[in-house]
């Protein structure tokens, strides 16, 4: 090696030694191995992770590689046990991690009190909170739960009382909490299913269409509602609150409107600035 060849390697080191970031994830054992998906290095050559530590001790695992697995099995935890793993990066090369559930914090909170009055007025307390997370607003609608809003929580071991207005459909509404931490994890972290029968009446839905008068092409609704135009291919195109949908600029083909507590479809032709229900 020439004294050029080996000054160039000293200062790659060096850069990689004191550029570094650190990733730090912390939980609870839930069974479950951490995959990385891990950038290049800053200077191309290799990968931007340059260790890793659990609990404060580094793994053996391979890291050089686009993605790598650290296997916590090995460590011989238990379920619930406290795990803190570091990752040490490049600096602005941050790896990603796939799998955020894969450490996480077992739900220690209660709900108490849940009350879902007929002015959509939902309260709620709770105690033990793990810290001061967000609780999403999830209503039932559209044949799945769909968050509505979400406020952020007080923590601590204490009672703390919370409340949000629900827009409330027609028919029978469902209503339900879920903590941040523990949303979509093994049902952790949500709380009781609070239902009221709203006095609305159903919302009806009016398409309009003008051959001569592309412009005045539209659905018309009895009155406001949310509402989430989807393409065929389930993309969603267009959301609101409105009493009425400008289709002037839609392309043509099939579409799926769900509003109110309603789901229904049709096919816009704009080649001629019509439309035809389908039910």
């Amino acid at each position: 090696m020439n004294l050029l060849t080996f000054i160039s390697v000293v200062f790659i080191l060096y850069g990689n030694i004191f550029s570094q970031e650190c990733l730090v994830l912390n939980g609870t054992y839930q069974g479950m191995n951490v995959y990385v998906q891990n950038p290049f290095a800053s200077n191309g050559v290799g990968f931007s992770t340059q260790k890793v530590t659990v609990n404060g001790e580094p793994i053996t695992d391979n890291i050089i590689s686009s993605t790598f697995e650290i296997d916590l099995k090995k460590w011989n935890f238990k379920y619930g046990d406290s795990v803190s793993i570091k990752i040490y990066h490049n600096e602005n090369y941050t790896p990603r991690i796939i799998d955020n559930l894969a450490l996480t914090y077992p739900a220690t909170l209660t709900y108490e009190n849940v009350k879902l009055d007929s002015t959509g007025l939902l309260k709620w307390c709770a105690v033990n909170e793990i810290s001061s997370k967000n609780f999403y607003i999830e209503q039932y609608k559209w044949n799945r739960w769909i968050v509505i809003g979400q406020i952020q929580g007080t923590g601590g071991n204490e009672l703390n009382c919370y409340e949000f207005q629900v827009d409330l459909h027609s028919g029978e509404n469902k209503v339900r909490l879920v903590q941040e931490t523990h949303r979509y994890n093994n049902n952790q972290g949500i709380s009781p299913i609070v239902k009221i029968l709203s006095a609305q009446n159903n919302i009806k839905k009016i398409i309009m269409s003008d051959y001569f008068n592309p412009h005045d092409n539209g659905i018309a609704f009895s009155q406001k509602t949310n509402y989430i135009v989807y393409n065929k291919y389930y993309e969603p195109v267009l959301k609101g609150f409105e009493s009425y949908i400008d289709l002037y600029d839609f392309d043509y083909g099939y579409y799926i409107i769900c509003f109110d507590n309603q789901i229904s479809t049709w096919y816009y032709n704009s080649r001629f600035k019509r439309i035809k229900n389908k039910k």
